[in-house]
């Protein structure tokens, strides 16, 4: 079975097969798509391909030529392998004997769907997920005691929802209203212009879109950056202002979006958190833990 796995530079990968073959797999995400890889990384990533494509790997890299390192950017929550024949997913160890044979340096996120080997695992980061193939009279039944309340007060103020928002308009919430945050997780101002870059990206692609909410004088007090294909759909990016902090307007918009998606088949991947606090903000709406494995050598 090895000898069909094969290491790729960027420069020698088929995009047009690439993306083919993450938009035919079982486990299929939107960051595995190219443009979604050269958006987040500056085109700075490799791949293990099995076959002609049959399932795939994509491994960013930085660092010097002989000193390169396989590593997680920002704003890229899962990768991993992604199969069309869920019978390659018994592959995926000896995708990572081959990775780990080309680099020394590893740290990458696997993605929900993937079971590597033990001796691969350095820690495991959790996810939450909410199916919102259930009708919107079902779904708020799961919400809970509190998030009932805060949608409660959020529907006293003259809150709107718009769908004109723009990614200047977020990324300029997000550096008045998430500069401490931003700083804690180490992003520069460059992290959140390559933000920019994939939310135009993926805008174009037709796979992201920018919900926010208006407060009673019209002005955007809460933003969130979705990302999705059609399986999924991800809260990539979202911040509030204190005046939306103070009227729930996230919890407001949050309603709202699995209101207008009910019925459909897909999940709402809330992206986190291993952070207690958001971590009980997600189960509120229902959201159910999913676990995925951050690999590298121990």
């Amino acid at each position: 079975m090895s000898a069909q796995i094969h290491y790729l530079k960027h420069a020698e990968l088929d995009m047009q097969q690439w993306d083919a073959c993450v938009q035919q797999s079982v486990n299929r995400l939107p960051y595995a798509m190219s443009w979604y890889l050269d958006a987040a990384t500056d085109q700075s990533w490799d791949a293990l391909v099995l076959g002609a494509y049959q399932a795939v790997l994509p491994v960013p890299v930085k660092g010097q030529l002989f000193f390169k390192k396989a590593y997680q950017p920002f704003f890229l929550q899962q990768l991993g392998l992604f199969y069309k024949d869920i019978a390659d997913a018994q592959l995926l160890p000896a995708m990572l004997d081959e990775l780990f044979a080309r680099h020394k340096r590893i740290q990458l996120h696997l993605n929900t769907d993937n079971l590597p080997p033990e001796k691969y695992i350095i820690k495991k980061r959790v996810t939450h997920h909410l199916n919102l193939n259930p009708s919107y009279d079902e779904l708020i039944k799961q919400y809970s005691t509190q998030i009932k309340r805060n949608l409660k007060n959020a529907r006293q103020y003259q809150l709107s929802i718009v769908h004109n928002v723009q990614p200047d308009d977020l990324l300029h919430m997000r550096r008045n209203f998430l500069s401490h945050v931003i700083k804690q997780g180490n992003q520069k101002e460059a992290d959140t212009l390559r933000l920019g870059r994939i939310m135009q990206a993926a805008i174009d692609h037709q796979q992201g879109k920018i919900v926010g909410v208006q407060d009673a004088a019209g002005k955007l007090c809460a933003g969130i950056f979705l990302l999705s294909n059609d399986r999924c759909m991800i809260y990539l990016s979202a911040v509030s202002t204190d005046l939306g902090k103070d009227q729930h307007a996230m919890t407001f918009l949050l309603d709202d979006i699995f209101h207008q998606h009910a019925n459909a088949n897909i999940f709402f991947d809330f992206e986190g958190s291993m952070q207690p606090g958001l971590a009980r903000y997600y189960k509120g709406f229902g959201g159910m833990e999913h676990w995925f494995s951050v690999i590298g050598r121990k």
